[in-house]
């Protein structure tokens, strides 16, 4: 074999390789902009576990508030039912 069927032969095995490496290019860069992606999740996660923190504050304050108002609520009912029944002189009867 001469220099040129030589030449010939490793020509299309080199444009095998250049689209192998194309292909292969590709998927790198996909990669890479999924790690990306995955990169400004995590950044903003911080402020988003925040956020949920404050949420669950605020869910709890508004909870023992509730707490509070029935607390009162039932003492007021049982003091209206007192005053009615004290009139009355009947048993009242338990909430």
């Amino acid at each position: 074999m001469d220099n040129l069927d030589q030449k010939k032969m490793v020509a299309p095995k080199i444009n095998e390789l250049i689209c192998k490496l194309k292909e292969v290019q590709l998927g790198l860069q996909s990669v890479l902009s999924i790690l990306f992606q995955k990169m400004e999740n995590l950044d903003s996660e911080p402020e988003l576990l925040n956020k949920l923190q404050l949420f669950k504050k605020d869910v709890e304050s508004q909870s023992r508030n509730l707490e509070l108002e029935v607390n009162i609520l039932h003492e007021q009912l049982k003091t209206i039912k007192e005053l009615l029944y004290s009139d009355t002189k009947k048993t009242p009867v338990e909430y």
